[in-house]
């Protein structure tokens, strides 16, 4: 629930009114092993959202594109990625590589899981391609460990919300 309330709060701040004059997208990338049921209630809830906006859902090698209907036309600058992965697969890896050699990629990384231990793991476990970007790392309970850890420069740029 957490990562689907902070999906709609980035895409309302990130949403700009000139795309039609820079051609420039704001791209929200969902990830997890079981992200289907979740993408699937979600596009169907926000349904005129989707309509208007380009969307992809990844899982195993397949890629399955959405684009805005002719008669909407592909004005809205928000596209959304649903990856049925883990954070720590090769695909994933691979996808964040392409990112860090992107100079028009400005990338914000949100770590929103409700167990604190697997928000924990999956930030101190980050790619080194990665360490590079601000971390923003939901922790419902304590977030010691992870303070401990911004203070060793080791971790990158994190920073704690939720607690």
């Amino acid at each position: 629930e957490i990562a689907r309330i902070m999906a709609l709060t980035i895409a309302h701040n990130a949403h700009y009114p000139n795309f039609t004059k820079c051609r420039k997208r704001s791209k929200i990338d969902l990830i997890s092993d079981n992200i289907e049921p979740m993408m699937r209630e979600f596009v169907m809830a926000y349904h005129y959202l989707f309509n208007l906006s380009n969307w992809s859902f990844y899982s195993n090698g397949n890629v399955e594109h959405h684009s805005p209907s002719v008669d909407y036309g592909d004005y809205l600058d928000i596209e959304w990625g649903f990856y049925n992965s883990s954070a720590y697969s090769d695909s994933v890896k691979e996808y964040f590589s392409e990112l860090s050699n992107n100079d028009d990629a400005i990338t914000r990384i949100v770590i929103c899981e409700e167990n604190d231990e697997l928000s924990l793991n999956l930030t101190l476990h980050l790619s080194s391609l990665l360490k590079n970007y601000p971390v923003a790392v939901y922790q419902r309970n304590s977030s010691d460990i992870l303070e401990m850890a911004v203070k060793t420069n080791l971790y990158g740029n994190i920073t704690v919300f939720g607690s």
